[in-house]
């Protein structure tokens, strides 16, 4: 029975009567508690926005602090890091983390979260979060974890892959939610999106057993390494592809390279630096790659008295750069690592910080 058919008598048990009372009375003291838990819930699907909705002009570094089930979507400026926004909360399996992408627009951030199976095999949904208004939409799933989406130039879809057994399927979805759709399968070991050309072509890496390939527009242009190849970044142009090759000819060495990529033809690689470097950052400013290299090398970025940095991205207007900063004095004594931002007026660190996914400007 109801509590609001509890309040009439039946057979003069007015004792009841009472009872229904005092359950409604604590029905309509709890409402209040319950409404705003609905609003926390719904509230961005009804125009409910995010302090960043309103923030002033400027450059906003994107990131994520994580809890053991849950990541919380931040976002900081370039000159004030410590006055962080929260934009929203997404779950994961325990001791995961979401790998994304800022869209072009800087209004959206694209998630792969492993959100589902089992941590020996966890499953991954894309997510796609809008920074106005924290609203989350599950755009795919059964996708893989380890990668990190790819937005088309417009903002309208993100591009992922999974695995399947003909090999790795390229997926398109739309930002907006709906059924993720196949585009290609390659027959491969890895297959990674990179960025988009001038003539709005995809262009990707392909691994398999000849090494690193790169491909636009579903066609192999040219053979970057007989290697494994990492890091890979496309200039702001979409002529050329910065990466890491890792030579194992007597070692492990991890090199620094430059392809130009003009007519489906590939220049001779090249390196770009002295000794070794890890993670590519284009310069809008300049237009030319920063590697980060191990302290005494040339060429990277800004030399620290100690440790070294990792080059993440440059901001749209080349004014901040985000880097990890490691402590130690070489890459197989890296010591520990800490997010900071590199700005004209000096580095700051983003306090917190466990993932870095890219920069909106406003």
């Amino acid at each position: 029975m109801s509590a609001l058919g509890a309040v009439v008598p039946r057979r003069n048990q007015w004792h009841r009567v009472f009872v229904a009372i005092g359950i409604f009375a604590g029905i309509i003291a709890v409402l209040p508690i319950v409404g705003a838990l609905i609003a926390a819930v719904i509230g961005s699907d009804s125009g409910a926005r995010t302090a960043f909705a309103s923030a002033p002009p400027g450059n906003y570094a994107v990131y994520s602090t994580a809890g053991d089930t849950t990541d919380q979507i931040r976002v900081a400026s370039s000159t004030h890091p410590e006055t962080t926004v929260f934009i929203a909360e997404v779950s994961h399996l325990p001791g995961f983390f979401a790998r994304g992408a800022v869209s072009p627009d800087g209004k959206q951030l694209a998630l792969v979260v492993a959100d589902g199976g089992t941590q020996a095999a966890p499953e991954a949904s894309l997510l796609v979060v809008d920074l106005e208004t924290g609203k989350r939409t599950r755009a795919a799933t059964g996708i893989d974890y380890l990668q990190t989406p790819l937005w088309e130039p417009d903002s309208d879809g993100v591009l992922v892959v999974d695995t399947v057994e003909e090999g790795i399927s390229l997926l398109r979805s739309d930002a907006g939610g709906g059924t993720a759709a196949h585009i290609r399968t390659y027959d491969a070991t890895g297959f990674y999106p990179v960025g988009f050309n001038g003539d709005g072509a995809l262009v990707s890496i392909l691994l398999d057993g000849r090494g690193s390939t790169a491909v636009v527009d579903g066609e192999e242009v040219a053979l970057l390494s007989p290697s494994i190849t990492r890091d890979w970044e496309l200039s702001p142009d979409g002529t050329r592809i910065a990466f890491i090759e890792t030579d194992m000819s007597s070692g492990v060495n991890y090199l620094p390279r430059i392809v130009s990529l003009a007519s489906a033809r590939v220049s001779a690689m090249a390196a770009t630096a002295d000794g070794q470097g890890l993670g590519v950052a284009w310069s809008p400013a300049t237009g030319e790659p920063s590697f980060g290299l191990e302290p005494g090398g040339s060429g990277g970025v800004s030399a620290q008295s100690t440790g070294f940095d990792v080059p993440l991205a440059y901001s749209g207007d080349g004014s901040a750069l985000a880097v990890t900063h490691w402590t130690g004095a070489s890459f197989a004594s890296p010591g520990d690592a800490r997010f900071e931002l590199l700005t004209p007026s000096g580095r700051t660190e983003l306090a917190g910080a466990t993932r870095f996914f890219g920069w909106s400007a406003r």
